[in-house]
């Protein structure tokens, strides 16, 4: 209880920094020129804090990769700041998912390095408003916390979105979560700051008994808000599987901008189509997963546009959908505060050889300082070929075929794969019985377009109760940190089956306790 009371005074002061951060003076020529001096700007944010502490890690790593900072800043001028990162990448300087979360030492060289949730914050960029809140039972609990600046900098991007799309008349529609999400509240301000408003916001709220005090600290942070010209509005909660709500606003405003996840957005297009509504304008907005072929063509069946993005909770925004590829998942890669580089190796969770994305953060104002950061994504890099409003600002790189190798991110959340093995390999045996490999969840969106969460146990268990295996499952997954969202959206979406059916055995000959969306290997009926 006093946590979630801190919890809830930090986001009220957060609140009130980012609505009084100044807004920027004409932001495309701030962004253009940071593209510019990227490299520039990334060198003197090294040099004050990596280069500054020699306890930091990055420092340790440099050292012990026999790279000093004048033999990177040389590097950087001479070849390039990709490949810099690519050639120190080799000798050492990176940081794995799991290492950052603190379930694996970061060992470089024989040799032990130190680093804690404070390691890798830029205190430029580090505020008061929490992005979000992440970590395990047996690992580091980081808070990501983002300054006023930083906010208002990330606020560029979406009016970005609406301008390639042509949204900025639109009504702007939220069908997010309530707190601990605190996504609708940025977005809240960001349209405040731009002359707009989020006209409507729909929430799955959960229940009285799961969500109550959520549902209370929401409506506070409202009414903070408007005490502070933000009109941000109550949320309104959508019936359990129930979509129609979204659909029939849309029909009575016209044409929509449309923030979601991309499961939800599936949701509301098969809804849409239910009750013979036309969504022929609307565009929706937001990631959280990836955009397949199956949940685009979904979604563009109604009408409707799909503007996908991808963010992360570590690194921020990674890019943004560009209307000239309509049936891709090409993003714009958001050059002016990541560098991206990608390297080959084996996936965590099978024996498949994968392109892995490592992310660099650049700006001044960044939160978290992350050099080569390997969040378990996959993808690809390539030149941007279009002329669309990302192009003519500079953001000249895509970055597609994005999907994860070692997190689940279906509607709009993510968990990390070994804590789901966690469940799947000791606490479900125990409970049920069985050892590890009779438990398998499977990420799956072919069928419908929605993604399913589908759970299976060995036939040779026995005559289990579907019902108990899916409320154990459900309510460990409560316990990780985000869980609640993430069930909250399962359960809203009627997203979760459990069937009685042997695990899937891949063509590695291996039985993988978790297959996630578009994983190679993830050929099961």
């Amino acid at each position: 209880m006093i946590e979630a009371i801190h919890y809830h005074f930090r986001m009220a002061r957060g609140l009130l920094q980012m609505v009084r951060e100044p807004k920027l003076a004409d932001p495309d020529s701030l962004v253009r020129d940071q593209i510019v001096h990227r490299s520039e700007r990334f060198l003197a944010l090294l040099a004050s804090t990596v280069f500054a502490d020699p306890t930091h890690p990055y420092a340790i790593m440099f050292r012990l990769a026999g790279c000093t900072r004048e033999d990177f800043e040389k590097l950087v001028r001479t070849e390039g700041l990709e490949p810099a990162l690519a050639a120190i990448h080799q000798a050492g300087v990176y940081l794995r998912h799991q290492e950052l979360k603190g379930r694996e030492p970061i060992v470089r060289s024989g040799q032990e390095i130190f680093a804690d949730e404070k390691s890798f914050i830029n205190p430029a960029g580090y505020g008061a408003w929490e992005v979000v809140s992440s970590g395990t039972t047996s690992g580091i609990r980081a808070r990501f916390n983002a300054s006023g600046a930083c906010l208002t900098w990330r606020a560029m991007y979406p009016s970005i979105v609406r301008r390639e799309f042509e949204a900025d008349g639109q009504p702007q529609v939220a069908v997010m979560p309530i707190l601990p999400a605190p996504h609708v509240f940025s977005s809240a301000v960001r349209y405040h700051r731009a002359g707009l408003r989020l006209n409507q916001w729909f929430a799955d709220g959960g229940t009285l008994r799961d969500s109550a005090h959520y549902r209370l600290a929401t409506n506070l942070l409202v009414l903070e808000s408007r005490m502070l010209g933000v009109r941000a509005p109550f949320p309104e909660y959508l019936p359990a599987h129930d979509f129609k709500p979204v659909a029939r606003w849309i029909a009575r405003h016209g044409a929509s901008f449309v923030l979601s996840n991309i499961s939800t957005a599936v949701y509301v297009s098969a809804a849409a189509q239910e009750l013979g509504i036309d969504l022929s304008g609307t565009t929706f907005h937001g990631g959280g997963e990836p955009i397949t072929l199956g949940k685009r063509a979904a979604i563009q069946k109604s009408g409707a546009r799909c503007a996908p993005a991808y963010r992360t909770n570590d690194v921020g925004s990674v890019g943004f959908a560009c209307s000239h590829y309509p049936e891709s998942d090409a993003m714009h890669l958001m050059e002016d505060s990541l560098a991206a580089i990608s390297h080959r190796r084996i996936a965590p969770l099978s024996a498949a050889a994968v392109n892995s994305l490592l992310f660099t953060t650049l700006l001044p104002v960044t939160p978290r300082l992350y050099l080569n950061l390997d969040l378990d994504d996959i993808g690809e890099i390539v030149p941007a070929t279009c002329q669309c409003e990302f192009s003519k600002l500079g953001y000249r790189k895509l970055v597609r075929n994005v999907s994860s190798i070692g997190r689940l991110t279906g509607h709009g959340t993510t968990l990390i794969g070994t804590d789901i093995l966690q469940i799947l390999e000791h606490d479900l045996p125990t409970a049920f019985g069985g050892v590890p490999g009779d438990y398998q969840l499977v990420e799956d969106d072919r069928a419908t377009g929605a993604t399913l969460i589908v759970l299976r146990f060995h036939p040779r268990l026995g005559e289990l109760s579907e019902t108990a295996v899916r409320d154990f499952f459900l309510g460990r997954i409560r316990r990780l940190f985000g869980g609640a969202v993430t069930v909250r959206g399962w359960q809203h979406g009627d997203s979760v089956r459990v069937v009685r059916q042997e695990p899937y055995v891949g063509f590695s000959g291996k039985r993988l306790p978790l297959i996630l969306s578009r994983h190679k290997e993830h050929n099961a009926p």
